[in-house]
């Protein structure tokens, strides 16, 4: 069984601290940074996340080596 989550976004939280997609999922650029420094978003709350779990701690990994390199400069 594959459960498939993030088809809804669950951002109200967020509304007005980073900028959202038209379906409501937060835009990050390639480094799954939002415009909103020091904030990354991963998983299924950001725009285009293909939707299987491990992509989501694939998303997390990735944040945290860009987080990581931010904290470096």
């Amino acid at each position: 069984v594959f459960p498939y989550i993030g088809v809804q976004a669950n951002s109200e939280a967020l509304a007005g601290l980073v900028e959202l997609d038209e379906r409501g999922f937060v835009l990050t650029d390639a480094s799954l940074q939002t415009r909103t420094s020091g904030l990354w978003a991963v998983g299924a709350l950001r725009s285009g996340h293909p939707g299987p779990l491990i992509c989501a701690a694939g998303d997390a990994a990735a944040a945290a080596i860009g987080a990581h390199r931010s904290l470096d400069d």
